[in-house]
């Protein structure tokens, strides 16, 4: 003889399958938030701002002989042969012997070649330099644009130091 399950129990099971079936239904299995990048114009503002602040004169931007067919035009200069260069994509592609960005948050510092062997220059990637903008996530601790900016100006103020300015 065939025993039938009790109604109870058909009613746990249905509860069971729809409870586990729940959920929103669009959900990315992993929720990576997209990064907004900074600004170059406002990357560079604010490298102006950090060397009108250490008394460093910020001067026109001017081309650096890197090794390469055509110069570097780099974006800051001051105090003679120094600079600072925000380092975009098409920076990449136009001057592929740029070294990569390097992890941990390390500076990277390229040297003139040539007659520009003196000058240093600080390479700031843009790609690290992204934040989120999601007002949530920065309060549950994400990298807001104010820890980006405030990262900018003391990578420019170690410079300074690394060049004894």
């Amino acid at each position: 003889m065939t025993r039938l399950a009790s109604p109870r129990r058909l009613i746990q099971c249905a509860l069971l399958v729809a409870l586990t079936s729940c959920g929103p239904r669009n959900a990315r299995p992993t929720d990576v938030p997209e990064l907004a990048h900074l600004v170059e114009t406002q990357a560079l503002a604010l490298v102006r701002e950090t060397l009108g602040d250490a008394n460093v004169a910020p001067s026109a931007p001017f081309p650096l002989n890197i090794g390469e067919s055509s110069p570097l035009e780099v974006d800051v200069g001051f105090a003679g042969g120094f600079g600072v260069e925000w380092v975009t994509p098409s920076d990449r592609a136009e001057h592929p012997s740029l070294p990569p960005a390097p992890e941990g948050g390390q500076l990277r510092v390229v040297p003139g070649a040539g007659a520009d062997s003196a000058s240093q220059v600080l390479m700031l990637d843009a790609d690290s330099y992204r934040y989120d903008t999601d007002r949530e996530r920065v309060q549950a601790g994400a990298t807001s644009l104010m820890d980006v900016e405030a990262r900018l100006r003391r990578d420019v103020r170690d410079f300074l130091v690394h060049v004894g300015l």
